[in-house]
């Protein structure tokens, strides 16, 4: 069955993809400032109590389906990719208890491996 992923409820094995290594975890960055007070020690922390968002990456690979081609893939994946002008549910089978709300974020290039096959990078903010 191997791994794969739902963005804006299309899953991946539905359009022939699979991704071909485990995302890397990034954690959020704490959403602080900080401003130095001179003749003090240390500095004021002013704290947002929230998070900055975090990007996660996908390798993706795509088997061409009887009948299609690399122009007519490519152009259904990025379809895909933006088919969200916001935040959309994001969730894959690495961690399936999990779902993160996420953009896709944008651009990106698919190369032709043999009129058989593509690769793609897709990059999410969270």
């Amino acid at each position: 069955m191997g791994n794969y992923l739902i963005f804006n409820g299309v899953s991946t094995m539905d359009m022939g993809i699979v991704i071909q290594t485990s995302p890397t975890y990034s954690f959020p960055e704490k959403d602080v400032e900080t401003t130095h007070v001179y003749g003090r020690n240390g500095d004021v922390i002013i704290s947002g109590e929230s998070y900055q968002n975090v990007e996660r990456s996908y390798s993706l690979a795509s088997i061409f389906r009887e009948g299609t081609n690399f122009i007519s893939n490519s152009q259904e994946i990025s379809k895909w990719l933006n088919s969200t002008d916001g935040y959309a549910r994001l969730e894959d089978t690495y961690d399936p208890s999990v779902y993160r709300l996420a953009m896709h974020k944008g651009g990106g290039s698919t190369v032709d491996i043999y009129g058989r096959a593509t690769t793609i990078t897709a990059t999410f903010v969270c």
